[in-house]
């Protein structure tokens, strides 16, 4: 199309659009097509009372937002697109405007606001005023924001409109609209393989430009984006991709929380959950409780224990599959719970006291069949202890990711681990008499003792976490600025969490040489759980440092 350097007044847009129709080829181009689908896969699904399309063009965008929005105006600086889109969206408010001159009241109305594909066009000094101008608008109140922009390269002159307009990375639009929207998280959703030039990339960026080229030319090119948007979360991988995106999303959703709506690892969230959900869906029609189904949880685990102890293969194929059922079953109580309405701190201190009973017996279990073996007592010794201090750190690292201890970065709040403790244990001291009440009391002591020994233990791991439970409560941009810190950790623990390590062992047990898992924990185990504990430690330290700034 040439440069566009004239465009930037109502004129020369009249101008074009009487001269052709889709002059951007957002319909006729296909990886302008899938972009503008994906902009509306990751558009919040509102429901929302009034959305704004700035710089509409046509309308197209326009039109999606009907799907989630009572009423959409599209407003763009040509008379000509106005009434172009007017004709062929009639179902849509259009009016010409312009962004850089509407009022703050003209703003105020709207609960969502689109700017696709257009913030280039104006300078970024310009296009900064502008989103502070939006920012400043909608203070106080809960409104959405999606703003796309085109990626371009100083040395790519043949694909720019203006120069000095255009955002040079991804990182730099996204900082760009950081400055008025903190909170705002990028979205790659259009690719250009041959963006940068092979002498800007080293070998591993290559090396993905390749695979992705592979894909694109077997008519993959959505599983090929789709690989970029995973990539662009994961901070290591993030740079592997970043050369290639052309067309980066910003979203600001107040609705979503500014922490992860989960940190369960894989195997819990693609295998386990899903499992105990159907378990769930057969059990609400009855009157099973959350409690009753922890209890079958527990026996489940001691039946696991005693299966894996015997040694001999029928033994550990029975005790490897009772252990996950277990583990499905374990993930069913809370469900429950939840969909009866029947959540409560009993059921939580039952839930935690059956897990680590099952935990103890089923490491010991283990350490006896590496005992059993034939190897020298010293090795085995050192193999017992090296992987039980796998386990424990294992253990350790996802606590950092529990309830009691993500607080202060999930709601801005710090964090209530004694609180809870001296709270458990006046419940302990309240339970009924007879032995039922002496057994409630029990257990309440030693969740209560759980909870100091846990917190003491992790704190002198990683003192600074202590030092963040401790940090009055933090805006939206503080919790957001831990959750980007602990993404490497938090990644590499959801690869490799508790149920992740549990369903290795039962594979291994499948096929009857426990002693390979005690080997893999000593080798592998230990040390990446040891990396993972110094990556949360510093993820930790940098936190307090961008909070003391």
């Amino acid at each position: 199309m040439g440069r566009l350097s004239d465009l930037d007044n109502r004129q020369a847009l009249d101008t074009l659009y009487r001269g052709s129709e889709d002059p951007w080829g957002t319909r006729s181009i296909p990886e302008k097509r899938v972009r503008y689908e994906e902009l509306d896969r990751f558009l919040p699904r509102g429901p929302f009372a009034r959305a704004l399309d700035i710089a509409c063009g046509e309308g197209d965008f326009s039109l999606r937002l009907v799907r989630v929005a009572a009423e959409v105006r599209g407003m763009d600086l040509s008379d000509v697109v106005v009434e172009r889109a007017r004709s062929r969206y009639p179902g849509v408010r259009f009016v010409q405007g312009d962004i850089t001159t509407l009022a703050p009241e003209q703003l105020g109305e709207f609960d969502l606001i689109a700017w696709v594909d257009a913030i280039y066009w104006l300078s970024k000094q310009t296009s900064a005023a502008a989103l502070r101008r939006l920012a400043e608008a909608t203070a106080g109140r809960p409104v959405t924001f999606l703003i796309s922009a085109r990626i371009i390269p100083p040395f790519r002159a043949d694909l720019s409109f203006w120069d000095g307009h255009d955002f040079e990375t991804p990182s730099q639009f996204l900082e760009h609209v950081r400055r008025a929207f903190p909170q705002a998280r990028g979205v790659p959703v259009q690719l250009h393989l041959d963006l940068a030039r092979p002498a800007d990339l080293d070998w591993a960026q290559r090396a993905t430009r390749f695979g992705l080229k592979v894909l694109n030319g077997v008519g993959r090119y959505r599983w090929a984006l789709r690989l970029v948007q995973r990539a662009s979360t994961v901070p290591f991988l993030a740079w592997l991709v970043e050369p290639l995106v052309v067309h980066m999303a910003a979203i600001v959703d107040p609705g979503a929380p500014p922490y992860p709506r989960s940190v369960e690892d894989v195997t819990d969230r693609f295998l386990n959950r899903p499992l105990a959900a159907r378990i769930v869906r057969l059990l609400l029609p009855t009157a099973m409780t959350p409690n009753q189904v922890t209890a079958v949880s527990c026996l489940l685990g001691l039946a696991a224990a005693a299966g894996l102890s015997l040694g001999s293969w029928p033994g550990l194929v029975a005790g490897a599959f009772l252990l996950h059922l277990s583990i499905v079953v374990d993930c069913a109580d809370g469900q429950l719970a939840r969909a009866k309405g029947l959540t409560s701190q009993w059921g939580e201190v039952f839930d935690h006291t059956s897990d680590d009973l099952s935990f103890l017996l089923v490491s010991f279990a283990l350490g006896l069949a590496v005992w059993r073996s034939e190897l020298a007592p010293l090795v085995k010794a050192a193999l017992v202890a090296a992987g039980f201090t796998a386990a424990l750190l294992l253990t350790a690292s996802q606590y950092f990711y529990n309830e009691e201890y993500r607080t202060v970065a999930a709601r801005g709040a710090g964090g209530g681990v004694w609180q809870d403790r001296e709270r458990i244990l006046l419940a302990g001291r309240t339970q009924g008499r007879g032995w039922w009440g002496r057994l409630g009391g029990w257990l309440l002591g030693y969740y209560a003792f759980r909870l100091g020994l846990m917190h003491r233990g992790l704190t002198w791991l990683n003192p600074w976490r202590d030092r963040l439970l401790e940090r009055q409560p933090v805006d939206v941009t503080g919790r957001r600025l831990y959750w980007e810190f602990q993404a490497f950790p938090l990644w590499l623990w959801r690869l490799a969490g508790m149920s992740s390590v549990a369903l290795l062992l039962v594979l291994i047990c499948l096929v009857g040489n426990p002693l390979a898992f005690a080997w893999l924990m000593a080798a592998a185990g230990l040390p990446y759980f040891a990396w993972l504990l110094v990556l949360q430690r510093r993820a930790d330290r940098r936190t307090l440092g961008a909070w003391s700034r």
